[in-house]
Order: structure tokens, then sequence, then C-alpha cells
């Protein structure tokens, strides 16, 4: 009998190796600022001695420079498990299977590989787009982690008029003074203050906020305020807010698939003891309809993907299938206990917030399952836990349901073959290069000349 190759219907992965993980090689590190009070497990790194505060870009050409922070180098495996309070990088550095690595490979095999940690030349998001992406997840998530660790940096434009800017300026400045101009800025503005100049000075306005910083991170005022007016919008609809609120943002999960032994891993925007939610944002440029740009959202960024592999994380904690490792708080601890505790899966809502400014800010549940006699349910009287209990054993899965578990199915054993197939750091390269195309490659609708 020929043995199933990785591509066949009906392969079974051998047994995964057991790897033994080091639990003191720090698999993240904490959150800036103090976002925790009480220490972590072993899992956590040793404190680090309290760095000088920097000082955020604030456009001032004549600033002195500033040398980037080192980056960390956060370790590639970990322990399955639930994860609280794990930075993004560090998630990120796991070299596990995911929803986007998923995504990347219903694209193509070698789409999911130059973006992988396969890909040992890939090239990271610059630090500081992922220091801005962060604020602005800590600002819609966590605000109160937000006005802890961030603050707004000064900008040119507070400033009041006849402010000094530059070293010609305040060169003239002491020249009026009758005090030597020579120095560089810093130098020229603190001997203006010497001088007792009454005048504003910009040099002197950037000390004083780096003083009341206290250790806070800034962001530019522009990146700021957009991010303030994000929070008041959100927490200015009484049902969004109370989606993201009761608890626990940045939930990493870590976790083996049971069927093909793939290490997977998951990261839940904001996790709560009946559902999870993902936080999302779309641009409408093309002016469709708002339902039909959220619909295309979903389709063409294979969010519906995303929704039924994070069902697979959580389910994995409902089950028991996998646990809190290291440190965490007592409601988060709590939070994990009625999850496991719950009879029926949780649900999954999707926040969706516009660009551009324009105030779309909407929630929507996603329907794994159909049950039509769902407002028959409520008219009787059952809680909303019995509801979905009834739906998750009698209710029909939806087709969107379905073409992602058959998708999900097919990443996986693209990426069992391809890893077998190629050694680590080879590109994986397309099996079948020349090929035909045909009717079977174009939707039917346009071959018939109908608008899809």
């Amino acid at each position: 009998m020929t043995a199933l190759t990785p591509f066949d219907e009906g392969y079974v992965a051998p047994e995964p190796v057991q790897t033994t993980i080091d639990l003191d090689a720090q698999p993240f590190p904490d959150k800036p600022a103090a976002t925790r009070t009480r220490a972590r497990a072993a899992a956590s790194p040793a404190p680090k001695p309290a760095a000088k505060p920097r000082r955020a870009p604030v456009e001032d050409d004549d600033a002195e420079d500033l040398e980037p922070e080192p980056e960390i180098q956060h370790p590639k495996e970990i322990a399955d498990g639930i994860y609280f309070g794990m930075l993004d990088d560090a998630y990120h550095a796991i070299e596990r299977f995911s929803s986007s690595g998923m995504q990347n490979m219903l694209v193509s095999p070698a789409t999911f590989w130059v973006n992988s940690w396969l890909n040992h030349h890939r090239v990271d998001r610059p630090l500081k787009s992922r220091i801005v992406g962060r604020a602005y997840h800590a600002a819609r998530l966590e605000p109160a982690l937000f006005e802890r660790n961030y603050v707004r940096a000064p900008a040119k434009s507070d400033m009041p008029k006849g402010t000094l800017f530059t070293g010609p300026d305040m060169g003239a400045a002491l020249e009026r003074l009758g005090a030597p101009k020579s120095g560089s800025v810093r130098e020229q503005a603190d001997r203006l203050r010497e001088w007792g100049y009454t005048g504003s000075v910009w040099q002197w306005h950037l000390a004083a906020w780096e003083n009341a910083q206290a250790g806070r991170m800034g962001l530019a005022a522009d990146v700021y305020d957009d991010i303030a007016e994000d929070m008041k919008r959100i927490h200015s609809s009484p049902q969004i807010a109370a989606l993201l609120s009761g608890g626990a943002a940045e939930v990493s999960v870590f976790w083996t698939c049971p069927r093909t032994g793939i290490k997977m891993k998951a990261r839940l925007d904001y996790l709560k003891a009946l559902a999870w939610i993902d936080f999302k944002t779309f641009d409408n440029t093309r002016g469709k309809r708002l339902e039909q740009a959220i619909a295309d959202a979903f389709r063409y960024n294979r969010y519906y993907v995303q929704a039924v592999a994070y069902r697979d994380a959580v389910e994995a904690i409902r089950n028991g299938l996998v646990d809190i490792v290291g440190e965490c708080a007592d409601h988060e601890r709590q939070l994990i206990a009625e999850i496991q505790l719950s009879p029926s899966p949780l649900d999954c809502f999707y926040v969706f917030q516009e660009k551009g400014g324009v105030p779309n800010i909407l929630a929507r549940r996603f329907k794994f399952n159909d049950l039509p006699a769902r407002h028959s349910l409520h008219a009787a009287g059952l809680s909303e836990t019995a509801q979905r209990r009834i739906e998750e054993v009698v209710g029909k899965p939806t087709a969107i349901m379905r073409k992602a578990t058959v998708e999900i199915e097919y990443a996986k054993r693209l990426y069992l073959g391809y890893s077998e197939i190629y050694e680590p750091g080879d590109p994986w390269l397309p099996i079948e290069p020349v090929s035909d195309i045909g009717d079977e490659d174009f939707n039917s609708y346009w071959l018939e000349g109908k608008s899809e």
C-alpha cells in the first residue's frame, strides 16, 4: 500500500517531538512602566536598571541625536499555555503556526515562507511603527495602561508666539542681553536662563517635559491626539465599551493541534468569560455601503479564517488543554476558571473602526452556527448561555464556518508538506511551477459576463 504524503487527505503527522523548554529563558519582558505590581514567575526576566528617559521625536532639527535603544532578543520557543502580559514583539518571536500564517499560506506557501521565521532575511516592521501600533492597541483595549505608559510629546505649534527655537534665534537674544552667543543650542538655552531671559525658550520647555515624563514613552503630538480621539469615540458607545470591559486584553495562547501535532499560537485582543473580541480598522475609500465594506474586509482579509483559528485557541482554554503559565492577576485567574466551567463555546465579536476620522465604530458577532429558532428561544426566556449551548448542539454550521474549516485544514496540510520537503532556511518554492490555466480558475459569474 502506498504511503500517504502530507498533501493527501487522511495523512496523520508523526508524533511531535517533545522539546524541553527552559523557563529561565526569559520568554517575555515586563510591559513598559508599572503594569503589574506583583513579581512574575520564573518565566520573567531579571529586573534591569532603570533606563534614562529618552526624549521623544519633537520635530527639532537642532535637538541632539538619540541613540536607538537596542532591541530585545526574545526566545523562539515557549511552553504550551496561557500567558498574560506578554509583549507584542515577544509573541511574534515565537516560531509557531498562527492564523496570520494560515492566511499567508492560503495565498501561497512562498508567501507564508517570506513572512515567517523560516526566512532568515525577513525584515520586521520599523521599531517606531511597532511602538505606535502598540500605543493604539493599548488605548483601545487598556486605556488605563495607555495613560500610565504614554505621554504626549510637546509640539512647536503649542508654543506661544515669540518662542525661541533655533541657535540663531537664541544667539540674537543673547547678543541683546550682552551675553556670549557661542556654544550648542542647549548651552545657549542654559546661558539665556543664567542671564535672566524672561521669554519662552523651546529647550526649556523640552527639559521641563523630560523631567515630568516619569518613565513614560513620549508619542508625537499628532499621533497622541489621534489616539486620544479614537479612545473617546470607542468609549462614547456604551455597547462597544461594554464589550471591551470586564475581561483581559492581549492574552497569548500557545497550544498543540491534537490532530496534526503542529505547534500553534494565537493572541486574543480581548478575552471575556463568554466571548473574545478582536479589534479591526478598515478603509472605505471607494464609498461602499457600510455593511458591504465590512463584509469585504472579512472576505478579502480572511477574517473568517482568523475567527475559526482563534476559536480553536479558546476551545483549548475551555477544555483544559492549556493553563496559565507564569504570574497573573487574581481577576485573570478567575477569568480562565470561568471559561473552563463554560458549558458551551464562547462567542466571537469583531469591533470595526473606520479610518480617516470617520466616526463609524461598530461590532459584529461572528456566527459559527445557524439556528433558525433563535428568536423563539429568546422569546421562551432562555438565557444567553442556554441559547448558545442549544445553537452549538442543534445548529448547523454556517457556510462561512465550513469554508474557514476547509481552508484551515488545507493550510495545515501545506504547512506539514512543505516543512518536510524543504530544509530550514530554504525558500518554499512552488512544487508545480508549470501548469495549466482554464475555466476552473475563474469565477463563473465573470465567465458568463455577469458582475460578481
